[in-house]
């Protein structure tokens, strides 16, 4: 069984799956986000099936490749919709720059919580 662990569509298609997962549990739980749900899908299918994180990045890492195009091509309706974010420019800062402060504070206090060395915490913050 382990063999199928090496291959790259075994990354791949977890990663999928466990996604699939996530947009019907977010129909539900409408603040269940997706992505939430497959991370902690795939830790927890990891660990329970003992597959070390080199065998799932072997395909993993494809899906992690194709992110960065798809994540470029956000900026086409970006641009097209250039005008109407200019306009709520003034809600978008603050916003941005509150959603900013709230991920570094809660990546360097949960480091701390959890007992991390202070170089650590450091650098969960950015």
């Amino acid at each position: 069984m382990k063999e199928i662990y090496v291959s790259p569509v075994f990354g791949i298609a977890v990663t999928l799956l466990f996604y699939v997962c996530g947009l019907a549990a977010h129909r539900r739980v409408a603040w269940l986000h997706p992505l939430v749900v497959t991370c902690a899908g795939l830790a927890l299918f990891l660990r329970l099936f003992g597959v070390s994180l080199d065998q799932y990045e072997i395909g993993g890492d494809m899906v992690a490749w194709f992110l960065g195009p798809a994540t470029v091509a956000l900026a086409v309706p970006m641009y097209k919709h250039g005008r109407a974010l200019r306009e709520s420019l003034g809600a978008l800062v603050p916003a941005v720059a509150a959603g900013a402060l709230v991920g570094m504070v809660t990546a360097g206090g949960l480091a701390w919580l959890l007992g991390a060395p202070l170089p650590i915490v450091m650098g969960a913050v950015p």
